[in-house]
């Protein structure tokens, strides 16, 4: 509360200084694009497009950007509004839902974050005549054990792009099992065909 009453006072302090020589405070909108974690990171694919008060100012990000900041400053007072217009390639953006519109003087500066994180989906499958408990099966490093109860299984939140591989770590008691369609590289939609058949020896 201390550190909000010390930024307005701040503000209006500017603000009263300009209005002594005859101005009128303008403020920069800008901002950093930032990960999932909140840590400033670079755009990674093409395509993303931000707005300022829809169509009063919209700005092409390029890969590898950081920050951003529009052409036009927003007057004391006056409104503001920043949206993502158009996600990267791959990728999904929100803007600081906290700060993304308000009026411009509450702070000394405009500040709107973008966070950017990779698409994931799941890779999900069945598995057929399972007669035994035990089977586990894994991506990577991630175990999953399946049930004749409940014999399908899921492996959520892969990205975009990241390899899967589904394969058997435990053999269910007295029966082998085998995968099909378990591997590959995630694109933009679930993979929901994986197979896995299980016999007697």
């Amino acid at each position: 509360m201390q550190a909000m009453t010390l930024g307005r006072l701040t503000a209006l302090a500017t603000v009263l200084a300009l209005a002594g020589c005859g101005g009128k405070s303008t403020f920069d909108v800008s901002g950093n694009f930032v990960d999932g974690d909140n840590v400033i990171s670079a755009v990674r694919t093409s395509g993303l497009k931000l707005s300022l008060n829809g169509d009063q100012e919209q700005i092409d990000i390029p890969v590898g950007a950081t920050s951003y900041r529009f052409s036009k400053r927003i007057s004391y007072g006056d409104s503001y509004s920043v949206k993502v217009v158009r996600n990267p390639e791959h990728m999904n953006c929100t803007e600081d839902g906290r700060l993304s519109s308000g009026n411009a003087g509450q702070t000394t500066s405009i500040v709107v974050n973008v966070s950017c994180r990779q698409n994931v989906y799941p890779v999900s499958g069945k598995v057929n005549n399972l007669l035994e408990d035990g089977l586990v099966l894994n991506n990577g490093a991630t175990p999953m054990p399946v049930t004749k109860a409940s014999p399908v299984f899921t492996f959520t939140d892969i990205p975009y792009g990241a390899p899967y591989l589904i394969a058997v770590t435990k053999q269910p008691l007295n029966q082998t099992c085998t995968v099909s369609n378990g591997s590959g590289y995630m694109g933009e939609a679930a993979v929901t065909n994986v197979v896995v058949n299980c016999t007697r020896p």
